[in-house]
C-alpha cells in the first residue's frame, strides 16, 4: 500500500490587516455618509483632506502628492479592500471629528441640535480670506506660468503689488476683528513670508540686476523677451524654485476656498 500523503496548506502569511479585525461594512458605509452630507461630495473632501494632509503637524508619514493619493486611500477603505492608514484617522477627527474608526455625530451636537461639519468663520474674517483669494487666484501668484509667452519681470511686479496690497489689507483690518480672524490671518502671513518672501529674497534682486544689465545688449535685441530671460545662468535653478513656490501657493489657496466655502 501506498502511503496517503498528506495535504500541502499554504503557510504564507496573507498580507495586510486580517479581515475579522477589518471594520464593518455598515460602520465604514456610516462614516462614508457623514463625510457626504458634511462636506456636499466626496470629491469635495478628498480636497479637503489633501490639504489638512499637507501642513506640518502630520509627521511620520509620508504626505500625499496629489488628491488621487488621498481619493485611493479612502476609496480602498470604503470597500473593505484595506484599512484606512493612521494618519488618515488624525485628518478625518481634525476635519470632521471622527477618531480611531468611531464615527461621531457630524450633523448634530450633543444636545440635538443642528451643527457645521466645521467652526464657522465670523463674516469680517471669511471677507478677508476671500479678498486675499481673490487677488491671489486671478495673478500669476496662483495662476500658472507659461515660460513661452510670460515674462519675469511682468510676474515679480504682480507679485510686488500683490504683496503690498496683501500686507496694506491685514494692516488695515479692524483689531477688534483680528481675534475671530486669527487663523485667517496666521494663513495669510505664512502665504506672504513662508512662501513667497524666500523665493523672491533668493532671486528678484539679482534676476533684475542681470536682466537691466544684459537686455540692451546686441546679442538679445532681435529675441523676444521671454528667450531672453532663458539666458539667464541660473534660469534651470530659478525655474524649478519659481514652480515648487506656486505649488505650495496652489496648496494654500485651496485652503483658503474650504474656509470661504465651508457648508454653513
Amino acid at each position: 500500500m501506498t502511503r496517503q500523503q498528506a495535504p500541502i496548506r499554504n503557510t504564507r502569511k496573507k498580507r495586510g490587516r486580517p479581515l475579522t479585525t477589518r471594520m464593518a461594512e455598515e460602520e465604514r458605509g456610516a462614516i462614508k455618509k457623514q463625510i457626504e452630507d458634511a462636506c456636499n461630495s466626496l470629491p469635495e473632501f478628498y480636497k479637503d483632506a489633501f490639504a489638512e494632509a499637507g501642513e506640518s503637524k502630520y509627521t511620520g508619514f509620508k504626505q500625499p502628492s496629489d488628491v488621487e493619493t488621498v481619493k485611493s486611500a479612502f476609496v480602498h477603505f470604503f470597500s473593505g479592500t484595506r484599512p484606512l492608514p493612521k494618519p488618515y484617522w488624525k485628518v478625518l477627527e481634525n476635519l470632521l471629528s471622527i477618531s480611531d474608526g468611531t464615527p461621531k455625530s457630524l450633523l448634530e451636537t450633543p444636545t440635538g441640535s443642528p451643527r457645521t461639519a466645521r467652526p464657522a468663520l465670523s463674516e469680517p474674517a471669511r471677507q478677508l480670506a476671500y479678498t486675499f483669494y481673490m487677488d491671489m487666484t486671478n495673478r500669476k501668484v496662483a495662476l500658472p506660468i507659461d515660460w513661452d509667452n510670460d515674462t519675469l519681470s511682468d510676474i515679480y511686479a504682480s507679485w510686488k503689488t500683490f504683496f503690498d496690497n496683501s500686507v496694506a489689507l491685514l494692516k488695515h483690518f479692524p483689531v477688534k476683528q483680528a481675534v475671530e480672524a486669527r487663523s485667517v490671518i496666521q494663513l495669510l502671513q505664512e502665504v506672504l513670508h513662508q512662501v513667497l518672501r524666500p523665493h523672491l529674497t533668493r532671486w528678484q534682486a539679482a534676476y533684475r540686476r542681470w536682466h537691466d544689465t544684459h537686455n540692451p545688449r546686441k546679442e538679445f535685441r532681435k529675441l523676444r523677451p521671454q528667450d531672453v530671460q532663458r539666458h539667464y545662468p541660473q534660469f534651470t535653478a530659478l525655474r524649478s524654485d519659481f514652480e515648487a513656490t506656486q505649488t505650495k501657493v496652489t496648496d494654500y489657496a485651496r485652503k483658503l476656498e474650504s474656509l470661504i466655502y465651508a457648508k454653513e
